[in-house]
């Protein structure tokens, strides 16, 4: 069953998706163009907003709150707000960190991306800068999620460690 937008997007990779778990809106990129899509009183999705993001070949996106996350293969973080998609701010790379995945906690204030080298980095949304927070297994890490206050980052493959996101202990 068709839900929309219409007409209908054309994805081309490279391509990233990501979902606002409070809001249900949808942020897709496709080549170098982010659209968010909202959900209607239809149950459809519409086109809320596009923009480009020249110039780059690969990205992974996070949602939350009222910030989209794009990580950019060049190891660039780019914070966006989602109603206007105009960068809020710009982090630098902190070293090799091509990043693999992104997740966000659904109020949107802390965001995670996992490197290929296996490497986790924490982005504070609310201050528009890394969180300088320093996880247990860095360059074993293979997942992170987040769990209401707690943030849950495994590494050495059978081991999960839990963070307050309150007091990042």
């Amino acid at each position: 069953v068709p839900a929309g937008p219409d007409p209908p997007l054309r994805l081309q990779p490279p391509l990233a998706i990501a979902m606002n778990s409070a809001t249900g809106e949808i942020a897709i990129r496709s080549e170098s163009t982010v659209a968010v899509l909202d959900r209607n009183s239809s149950g459809n999705y519409t086109k809320k907003q596009e923009s480009e993001i020249a110039g780059e070949t690969g990205a992974v996106l996070a949602f939350g709150g009222s910030t989209l996350l794009a990580g950019l293969e060049d190891g660039r973080v780019l914070l966006l707000d989602s109603a206007t998609l105009k960068v809020k701010q710009e982090i630098p790379p902190a070293g090799n960190t091509t990043p693999r995945f992104a997740q966000a906690s659904p109020d949107g204030r802390w965001f995670v991306l996992l490197s290929h080298t296996r490497m986790l980095r924490m982005i504070d949304a609310k201050e528009g800068k890394p969180a300088g927070v320093s996880f247990t297994g860095q360059g074993d890490i293979s997942a992170a999620a987040f769990s209401a206050d707690r943030l849950l980052v495994s590494d050495r493959v059978n081991r999960v460690t839990t963070y307050r996101l309150d007091t990042l202990q």
